[in-house]
């Protein structure tokens, strides 16, 4: 039986996680056909307090320059960059692809409506509300796909009244810290 090789990867750390790794970079030696998941669970388990105090779509990645997929297999000399956003931070690109698709199709509401739709959520018909004003203004269907795909970030990212002034994501992390105590 064939052993595998092992490589290295680079991993850089944005300041944000600098606080938490204690280091810029490090060079990892891994087994060779190694996914890039495995590579963040190596990570995650490295530095517990990243996805602790990262919530989910709050952590960049980039593998050489690119978006790595979850299978994607890591090379000797492969690089690794990670970057820590705020919640805050991750609202801003939200806020300002929406207003650029806003103004692109015509869409007949502005953000401050579309963060009040969010904000006052009392049931499942107020997301396909806010859906369909972009589905009715966008006819190519992998364009709405990659409109609604936006959409749906700005509902899990911003605060809904109903969740005590938290986005989804905040909820579901607060929920995840509680379980762990």
């Amino acid at each position: 039986m064939k052993m595998p090789k092992p490589i290295k990867v680079k991993i850089y750390y944005d300041d944000n996680l600098e606080k938490i790794t204690g280091k810029k970079f490090e060079e990892a030696a891994v087994s060779e056909n190694m996914e890039f998941r495995m590579m963040l669970h190596y990570i995650f388990s490295s530095y517990p307090k990243i996805p602790e105090k990262f919530i989910p779509t709050t952590l960049g990645f980039s593998l050489n320059g690119k978006l790595p997929q979850n299978d994607t297999i890591l090379s000797d000399g492969d690089e690794l960059q990670l970057v820590g956003y705020t919640i805050e931070k991750v609202r801003e690109g939200i806020k300002e692809k929406i207003e650029k698709i806003i103004l692109q199709y015509r869409i007949d509401l502005d953000f401050d409506a579309i963060e009040r739709m969010i904000y006052e959520e009392k049931n499942k018909n107020d997301f396909n509300n806010l859906n369909d004003a972009f589905a009715e203004k966008i006819s190519d269907i992998n364009k709405l796909n990659e409109v609604l795909r936006i959409v749906n970030a700005a509902w899990n990212c911003y605060p809904h009244k109903c969740l005590e002034n938290l986005s989804p994501m905040e909820k579901l992390a607060q929920s995840q810290r509680m379980d762990k105590n």
